[in-house]
């Protein structure tokens, strides 16, 4: 895994904005990220050219650079304790996310560790042990009534051939020796 803490770091705690907003504390987490990255690598562009050229063996930052970043960002949450928790079977830090995306704006966290059942702290069904339910933090119910044009009824039928079947036979057989005649 190539910078995979890095990139995890920067994917999921980069500058985000809702509704057109930036927020105070996407801005400050970003702030945060940059001059962490400045002090460990030096030369940003640098560094960028040389993971997009695959020089980098394993992950310039060590456990304890994480841990530094890590603390740096608890800092700016208001439940630092629930924050340092990793949920078993998951190697993310799900509550700091929550916390952060929640202070930031985000209208989705509650997927991530709010009340219910399928959560990604609890683990999010997949409908093989159990069945498949809804996501009520993400997706509102659907309403099963039928949704009609409230308009009047008007009827078009200027499409259609008014008179008798002689004429109409009549007529289209014209129109078929033109086309075929213009065919030729």
């Amino acid at each position: 895994m190539v910078w995979a803490s890095a990139v995890r770091a920067a994917g999921i705690l980069g500058c985000v904005s809702w509704k057109g907003v930036q927020s105070r504390e996407a801005i400050v987490t970003a702030a945060i990220i940059d001059s962490f990255c400045k002090r460990k690598l030096g030369d940003l562009a640098k560094a960028s050219l040389k993971l997009a050229l695959g020089r980098y063996q394993e992950s310039p930052f060590t456990a304890a650079d994480m841990a530094e970043l890590r603390s740096e960002w608890f800092k700016l949450l208001p439940d630092q304790e629930k924050a340092k928790e990793v949920t078993v079977g998951q190697p993310f830090l799900l509550h700091a996310l929550a916390q952060s995306l929640r202070l930031m704006g985000d209208p989705g966290t509650e997927v991530i560790d709010g009340a219910g059942t399928s959560t990604f702290v609890e683990g999010v069904h997949l409908g093989h042990l159990q069945p498949l339910g809804t996501t009520p933090q993400i997706y509102r119910p659907r309403v099963k009534e039928p949704c009609y044009d409230e308009t009047d009824w008007a009827l078009c039928m200027n499409n259609y051939f008014r008179g008798s079947e002689e004429e109409a036979e009549r007529t289209l057989e014209a129109h078929f020796v033109r086309k075929n005649l213009r065919a030729e």
